[in-house]
């Protein structure tokens, strides 16, 4: 009789779950949606719905070209965290413009600014009932003649993102983590057939930080993977 009562409460907890929530996507170029116009151009976010459950619906408002500044600053946020409620997840992934320190408009300081928009994301999404999960930003196509990738100054961002993660108490997809492993794995000339760098298009013929199609999916299925393997609340989402 007890097992059954705990059965039964486990299945309402997974529906109440899955019943109408919904995951945002707050990020920039490498996680936002592009117009088939656009195709083999491709975010991760754009090809999430696919590795959801029925019922879940995903809304990329990741912007090209965004930093967590940008995304404040432009009202991006405002617009987002009004239509989160209460059970929703928000997924926050920043840090390639964050660190573009020749614009002043996006550049923010991880260990400071960074880390304060951050927060802010976290304390909103917090105050309307939905779950906060931080994302570290993909890896470039960036290898060394030693053909191991290399992360750069980019490494600073998902460190600062960690941290935060940690001190707020917010669940973390190293995502970029998870694609150093994948592309030192593929090494140098697999990895770039997943990068617009290899589409064809001569005006993207020097871009190793964003993905094709095939690469999207790649992406999406290693944030996937993640959050079931670290058993995160969001992973009830997903097939």
């Amino acid at each position: 009789m007890i097992k059954n009562v705990l059965t039964l409460a486990v299945v309402a907890l997974c529906g109440s779950i899955l019943s109408g929530a919904d995951i945002f996507l707050a990020g920039d170029s490498t996680c936002a949606s592009y117009p088939a116009t656009r195709a083999p151009l491709t975010g991760w976010g754009q090809v999430l719905q696919g590795f959801c459950k029925a019922g879940v619906k995903v809304n990329n408002l990741a912007i090209s070209g965004a930093s967590t500044k940008t995304f404040i600053d432009t009202k991006a946020w405002d617009k987002l965290i009004a239509k989160v409620k209460k059970g929703d997840f928000v997924v926050i992934q920043f840090g390639h413009n964050d660190g573009n320190k020749k614009n002043a408009k996006k550049h923010t300081v991880p260990g400071g600014t960074y880390d304060a928009n951050l927060k802010k994301f976290i304390a909103d999404v917090r105050a309307k009932g939905a779950t906060p999960i931080i994302a570290t930003s993909i890896a470039r196509a960036s290898f060394n003649k030693q053909g191991v990738i290399v992360v750069g100054n980019l490494k600073n961002y998902c460190n600062a993102s960690t941290a935060v993660a940690k001190a707020e108490k917010v669940e973390l997809i190293d995502l970029n983590g998870a694609t150093v492993k994948l592309f030192n794995t593929l090494k140098k000339d697999a990895t770039r057939k997943l990068f617009m760098c290899t589409s064809g298009d001569p005006k993207r013929k020097n871009d190793i930080t964003h993905v094709n199609k095939q690469g999207a999916e790649e992406i999406s299925k290693l944030f996937v993977n993640a959050a079931k393997q670290q058993k995160l609340s969001i992973a009830a989402c997903f097939k």
